[in-house]
């Protein structure tokens, strides 16, 4: 009788079996709208929808997320519309392009029309170049690995009434001569150096993508009225005809944005990171409008 209950136990339990299958929807898409402009510039836009991205697509494939079809961007500055920004490609990247050129001071809102979607939008103020000053800009080789890198300090001085972020970026120009339709021409080309804090370690520079395209965060904000020495370095020097260096003054929806970004970015594939939320000001959407104002200053010539 024990066994008989026991066998009926077991029917009973493999009788039932029975597979079911939850599907799991995607992620709802939304636009997405990026746009960092700068005072006395025209406007770059990058419309796409928002999809998972990883840190080798972010480095190797920033291209891999094209522009919705139909999608339309418009500009409008102090809420006046200016212009609906054309389709612009540069290589393999599609931008939409403005040919009116933003002024600082002025408040500039960026709209995307995506068929389907409701109108994405972000608004910014365009802050003053004249709020910083940089000065007594030195620049020197050090030894490092039996090489030698190029480090370069200068003082920034906040003159603005506001505490201020910054990106600062370097270049080195060369000036070669061609000859075009028999005539010697002179052009000029510019490269990018790559930049780390004096105290950093060598993969600051060469490992993040964000100083690889956007410069170098200031960190901390300087107060107004206060100075602040900067100590950079970057990779060995290479001869050039002159050594440039870029200072961005931010606003705070660009900075909020650049300084989010560039920690989500270096734990992307990380499983075991904290999740970084990255700012964005974009209503019925994702992404960042942002303005900036940079000075240029000749370091070496």
């Amino acid at each position: 009788m024990k066994k008989c209950i026991i066998l009926l136990s077991c029917l009973a339990l493999t009788a039932c079996h029975k597979e079911l299958s939850i599907p799991i929807p995607d992620a709802e898409k939304k636009p997405v709208l990026n746009a960092l402009f700068s005072e006395d510039s025209v406007i770059y836009a990058r419309a796409s929808l928002s999809g998972r991205w990883t840190r080798q697509m972010a480095i190797f494939q920033p291209d891999s997320f094209s522009a919705p079809e139909g999608a339309i961007v418009k500009l409008y500055e102090d809420g006046v519309y200016q212009e609906t920004l054309q389709p612009f490609s540069f290589y393999t990247t599609a931008f939409f392009r403005s040919t009116h050129k933003v002024q600082k001071g002025r408040q500039y809102r960026l709209s995307l029309e995506v068929p389907g979607y409701p109108i994405a939008e972000g608004i910014d103020t365009v802050p003053d170049r004249n709020t910083f000053t940089v000065s007594e800009q030195k620049v020197y080789e050090m030894p490092a690995d039996g090489d030698s890198e190029l480090n370069f300090s200068f003082i920034l001085h906040n003159t603005g009434n506001r505490p201020a972020h910054y990106v600062f970026k370097a270049y080195m120009l060369y000036n070669y001569t061609t000859t075009e339709q028999g005539q010697t021409v002179i052009r000029y080309e510019r490269q990018q150096l790559w930049l780390g804090d004096k105290n950093a370690p060598p993969d600051i520079i060469f490992d993040k993508a964000s100083h690889m395209f956007m410069g170098l965060l200031s960190g901390q904000s300087i107060p107004p009225g206060f100075r602040q020495l900067y100590v950079l370095r970057s990779s060995p020097r290479i001869k050039a005809d002159s050594l440039v260096l870029e200072v961005n003054v931010l606003s705070d929806a660009a900075w909020q944005y650049l300084s989010t970004y560039d920690k989500a970015l270096q734990t992307l594939d990380d499983p075991t990171a904290e999740k970084v939320n990255v700012f964005g000001n974009v209503q019925n959407g994702f992404g960042i409008v942002g303005a900036t104002a940079s000075k240029e200053y000749l370091l070496l010539k």
